[in-house]
């Protein structure tokens, strides 16, 4: 696939294929030594989780960790531990590696807000490498710095059992100040629940009156470098005539000027009244992370509307040339809550206006034609790094996979696809 406006050419060939009837799915992937080339991925597998490694940038792959995803905790209730994603300290080579925890219960979906203990009881922890991922610390549950954080008031508006927090599906950043930055979102506390008395039930999400906010931890090296001391940034959220629930899943980068912006998902019904159709939108810290401005729809540049589901949006500053891009799914016209995602898409932000530039969107994959239009086969939840080789970006997908919703009538592919995308000088 090419644009030739973009200058953008995407190849995809097989990462891992689907066996035994179970998906395959990066869950992170990411360089894990300064001096080589050396990768670790997180892989669900037909046989559970597992920690691959790479010794030559991504061409062959090798296991060298099986993942505990977690047992059962009592009477209908389980411990789930995800699979891990990665950060490396380009000037120390210390790898940071962050996994969400959660309780779960089997017999309730997990966004029934009002009886799953999901939402209630998702942490993260953190371990840490000095050996290129090649032994880690002890996982450790992760606790905010500050005399008034515990095991259960672990983070900034977070109380275990009352509403959680998790890390997922967004890029690390080492601020100019040598701190890790990491966006976050979580569910915000009415009381002592995650629901909101206060919004009519016949205007909220189905699922639950919820509220997301978004936010960042940035982390500062001990001076051993064994540990991080963790603040958190102003809260971020949307107010309902962009979103029926607030934000989250956040990513963000540097813009030339020096600024970082995030990009935020938003979700929309027919029956949620938002004055505003489904969108992305974005807001800019010109202070490192530690604060962000009033929230913006993300357009296209010539003013129309960029419609996109309730979807993971991941945006970036490419070392290659230096320009702004946005990856995540974009739709024809008004979507409804996560549909639909039949397209995945790249595309450039003019940085001077903060707008997707049109001429630029590139698919990476869609649905066959021969589906036609229809809300199937879903394309979501990737995961990429940039290659040091090219500075070119390598991103994995699982078209239709475990937890992404398809139809019925739909065919689940379930393959882990590497998607090869270049961009122009």
């Amino acid at each position: 696939m090419a644009n030739s406006a973009s200058g953008i050419q995407v190849a995809r060939s097989m990462h891992v294929p689907r066996t035994d009837g179970h998906t395959s799915q990066v869950a992170g992937v990411g360089y894990v030594s300064v001096g080589s080339n050396t990768l670790l991925e997180s892989l669900r597998t037909a046989g559970g989780g597992v920690v691959r490694r790479s010794e030559d940038n991504g061409r062959t792959w090798r296991e060298v960790e099986r993942w505990d995803g977690g047992g059962a905790i009592g009477e209908d209730l389980v411990f789930n531990r995800d699979l891990p994603e990665l950060f490396l300290d380009s000037d120390s080579g210390t790898v940071l590696r962050v996994f969400n925890t959660s309780h779960v219960r089997p017999s309730v979906i997990p966004w029934d807000y009002a009886v799953s203990p999901g939402p209630r009881t998702q942490r993260f922890c953190t371990q840490l490498s000095h050996d290129e991922g090649r032994t880690w610390t002890p996982p450790a549950p992760f606790v905010q710095s500050g005399n008034e954080y515990d095991d259960r008031h672990w983070m900034h508006g977070v109380w275990f059992g009352k509403n959680g927090a998790a890390i997922e599906g967004s890029q690390m950043v080492k601020t100019r100040e040598g701190l890790v930055l990491t966006p976050w979102w979580g569910a915000r506390l009415f009381g002592d629940d995650i629901l909101n008395p206060a919004i009519d039930p016949g205007c909220s999400n189905p699922d639950g009156n919820v509220e997301w906010v978004t936010g960042c931890l940035l982390g500062r090296w001990h001076a051993d470098g064994m540990g991080i001391f963790w603040a958190c940034s102003s809260l971020i959220t949307l107010p309902r005539k962009y979103s029926c629930d607030g934000a989250d899943e956040g990513s963000c980068d540097y813009l030339p000027d020096g600024r970082l912006l995030m990009v935020l998902r938003a979700r929309t019904y027919p029956h949620t009244g938002q004055e505003a159709p489904s969108l992305h939108y974005y807001t800019l810290s010109d202070d490192e992370g530690w604060t962000w401005s009033e929230c913006r729809p993300l357009l296209y540049d010539d003013g129309s509307w960029a419609y996109s589901p309730a979807c993971l949006a991941n945006v970036f500053r490419s070392k290659k040339n230096g320009r702004f891009y946005l990856i995540t799914n974009l739709a024809e016209g008004p979507c409804i809550n996560c549909d639909p995602r039949t397209r995945c898409q790249i595309a450039e932000i003019d940085t001077d206006t903060m707008a997707i530039r049109k001429d630029t969107v590139t698919v990476i994959d869609r649905q066959p034609d021969e589906l036609g239009e229809t809300p199937c086969t879903r394309f979501s939840n990737f995961r990429w790094f940039e290659d040091r080789e090219t500075l070119d970006i390598v991103l994995y997908m699982t078209p239709g996979g475990t937890g992404m919703g398809p139809a019925p009538d739909c065919e689940i592919l379930g393959n882990a696809y590497r998607y090869d995308i270049s961009l122009p000088e």
